[in-house]
């Protein structure tokens, strides 16, 4: 056991349970497990949208690789929690350093972490019974379905290839969702140590209202996203097809139906949606940092997250998607009522930021994309892309009313619309453009509602005091976020890309792993 606590204390874990099963050899694996989750997670969300948006079948099976060995390590580090009973010093967990415990509050965490569990595996499950309990197999050659026999109470997919590619997406996406989630609640070195000198209190030592690890998650997240924001930009003005300036699209179209990394614009509005509220939030949080500080130890390294954010939210705009557009100006208004309202009355500074980024985010926008925007706002070229999609719709309906409980199983829409288009109609669909309607086609009303309680459970987390404390500005921001997405959701066809899907999930997992203060 000598070893063993030296190891304890070079790591910084004297503050956890070391039981007689865990050796050395297993802390050292669990602490390499625990390192390579956080490197794989900021390799996803950055590699996401820059790796053409995974919207191609080479990405999208590379990037279910990586959420399988998130997932495989999470479960490993599980295993050994439970094998050992070893404790890693944990934000959601009481923290024997620490007089005040709500017993209450953390039944209630472990009850929704619980719950949110048992629904993941739900859905897991019941995409895979569709799976193996598959009613027919498209053949590629001949574009005609081979059918089996099957049991009709159970969920059935209508085409197996496609729901096998939909399950390991699935499988993947959730092995981030966890790994994400127990890797940010866990606490580092630093901050146990900081805990254990101060009794548990972290913030009130270092000043700090966010932890280390997320932090820095959103650090990358805020200037990948500028970044990619800027090459958006520079590749619309410039007028090549080229995704990234040299990946020649799928199809040859003209620019303007792109932006940045992703072959459609809407999907690239759709993210830059879902980013920038967090981006902005990050740098609330950390204005409201400096202001607890002394005036020599302000700097404003900080305010390079504000730029990113303005860059990322004009880019819908830019972009000249109508639905972006819409979402990103009701968004930009929200945002700014929900930091303006926390402003106190003599802090004019924050204020004029705040309005101040606002309309250089609207000129940035003016400049680049509006006049491209008004044409795509005449009512004839509106009118027109309504009408090609009300058409879509309607078979959509007949779709979802052939298979109302269980669906017709995960990913299969696309395989099954040309069967109930027109045969004069030559065009191919492979995305509803309505996210709710083609979930609802898929995955049934059984699916869609086990669907629908994980994200409510997601929303309630932060209710639920103890764990990563989060300010109620920074959770709306998110909120806000999320929102905007199911509102594209309405119109287009956000979650059935990965990056946008994955980057919903990312939201989804801080919102998961942190809680209002215990004070509130």
């Amino acid at each position: 056991m000598t070893k063993l606590s030296e190891e304890s204390d070079r790591v910084g874990s004297e503050s956890a349970i070391r039981p007689a099963r865990l050796s050395l050899r297993m802390l050292r694996l669990y602490r390499v497990c625990d390192g390579f989750s956080g490197n794989l997670i900021y390799f996803m969300v950055v590699t996401g949208p820059w790796l053409f948006g995974t919207t191609r079948d080479w990405t999208i099976q590379f990037m279910d690789i990586v959420g399988l060995a998130l997932g495989a390590m999470f479960l490993l580090k599980l295993m050994i929690r439970v094998w050992t009973g070893y404790r890693n010093s944990r934000w959601d967990e009481r923290d024997r350093h620490s007089a005040n415990h709500d017993n209450e509050a953390m039944q209630g965490r472990r009850f929704v972490n619980r719950s949110l569990a048992a629904l993941t595996v739900l859905i897991l499950g019941f995409c895979l019974t569709s799976v193996i309990n598959a009613s027919a197999k498209l053949d590629p050659e001949t574009k005609n379905f081979q059918y089996y026999r099957h049991l009709a109470w159970l969920p059935s997919s209508h085409d197996q290839t496609a729901s096998w590619q939909a399950f390991w997406t699935y499988l993947a996406l959730a092995g981030f969702f966890w790994a994400l989630h127990d890797w940010l609640v866990a606490k580092d070195t630093v901050e146990e140590r900081a805990g254990r000198a101060n009794d548990g209190d972290f913030s009130g030592s270092w000043g700090r209202l966010m932890p280390e690890r997320l932090r820095r998650l959103l650090w990358i997240v805020s200037i990948s996203g500028g970044l990619l924001g800027v090459e958006s930009i520079a590749q619309r003005l410039s007028g090549t097809n080229n995704i990234l300036f040299f990946w020649p699209p799928l199809l040859q179209q003209h620019a303007d139906a792109e932006f940045g990394p992703y072959a459609y614009r809407s999907n690239g509005a759709q993210y830059f949606n879902l980013i920038w509220p967090l981006t902005l939030g990050f740098w609330w949080t950390m204005h409201r940092e400096t202001r607890r500080r002394s005036k020599s130890s302000r700097f404003a390294r900080h305010h390079l997250v504000l730029v990113a954010a303005m860059v990322m939210a004009a880019c819908p705009i830019i972009a000249t998607t109508r639905a972006g557009t819409a979402v990103d100006l009701v968004m930009m208004a929200a945002a700014v009522v929900i930091l303006l309202t926390a402003q106190r009355k003599g802090d004019v500074r924050a204020r004029l930021k705040i309005v101040g980024g606002l309309l250089l985010t609207l000129g940035l926008a003016s400049l680049f994309g509006w006049q491209a925007m008004e044409r795509r706002l005449e009512p004839g070229s509106f009118d027109e892309g309504l009408a090609g999609r009300n058409s879509i719709y309607q078979i959509a309906g007949r779709m979802a009313d052939d298979f109302p409980l269980f669906g017709s199983g995960p990913g299969t829409f696309h395989s099954l619309y040309r069967f109930y288009q027109d045969a004069e109609e030559d065009f191919t669909v492979v995305n509803l453009h309505n996210d709710w309607l083609e979930t609802l086609i898929t995955f049934g009303y059984a699916g869609s509602v086990l669907v629908a309680l994980a994200f409510l459970t997601v929303l309630l987390r932060w209710f639920i005091p103890g764990g990563v404390q989060a300010g109620i500005r920074l959770v709306s921001l998110i909120w806000l976020a999320l929102a905007g997405c199911l509102a594209h959701a309405r119109y287009d066809f956000p979650l059935q890309i990965h990056s946008v899907l994955a980057a919903f999930l990312l939201l989804c997992g801080i919102l998961f792993s942190v809680s209002q203060s215990s004070a509130h």
